[in-house]
């Protein structure tokens, strides 16, 4: 198995890539093959989140985190979503629920979301794992597991930017993402969005 690691502090943190290699495989292919190989690449990612500690998660939510608009399923809310609160409530039901300033927080957020969302399913489902995720990762993370997810975050951003660039006019990308808009009034050129339907969180991860 192939491994990433990086040392801090005399430590190292094992990253197993091998696996992620054929998740993202079955991503990238799924819009021009069928949407159906999303929903292995789903089951191959809980597996991974079964097999590994956190950690690893982590690293894969900042790689997938570029191909979220296309991981999907026939629905609007990425199954990137439903993953991560997957791996929230695994993970709570795994080391027990510790209650603490911060878990109270999340409690009041779940309620506040509730209230203001209205039955709206999918921006819950959205918000709410992204919540439950940051809190679990966040009590456990090392120094060594942020510099593992600041290059696989770079990495996944440079190659989705590639696999955007060259797919970006096909119908089966625009029918996801719909068509890319000028970049401004009676312009030859189009914004570049890359796997997003807002070219503004494109920006936003450059920035990062």
């Amino acid at each position: 198995m192939n491994k990433i690691k990086s040392a801090v502090d005399e430590q190292n943190i094992e990253y197993p890539i091998s696996s992620l290699i054929m998740i993202l495989a079955l991503i990238y292919a799924s819009p021009f093959v069928s949407l159906y190989l999303n929903y292995l690449a789903f089951l191959l990612c809980i597996y991974r989140i079964i097999r590994y500690e956190e950690s690893v998660f982590a690293v894969d939510y900042c790689v997938l985190a570029s191909v979220s608009y296309i991981f999907v399923s026939t629905g609007i809310v990425s199954l990137l979503s439903w993953l991560s609160i997957i791996a929230a409530l695994w993970w709570i039901i795994k080391m027990g629920v510790r209650a603490t300033s911060s878990f109270a927080l999340l409690i009041i957020l779940v309620d506040y979301m509730l209230f203001r969302m209205q039955g709206e399913v999918n921006t819950f489902v959205l918000c709410i794992s992204q919540l439950i995720l940051m809190f679990v990762l966040l009590s456990n993370q090392k120094k060594e597991g942020i510099v593992c997810c600041i290059k696989g975050f770079c990495l996944s951003v440079i190659v989705s930017s590639l696999y955007a660039l060259l797919f970006r006019n096909t119908s089966q990308i625009n029918s996801l993402l719909g068509i890319e808009i000028d970049a401004y009034c009676k312009s030859y050129f189009n914004r570049f969005r890359l796997l997003f339907l807002d070219h503004n969180y494109y920006i936003t991860m450059v920035a990062v």
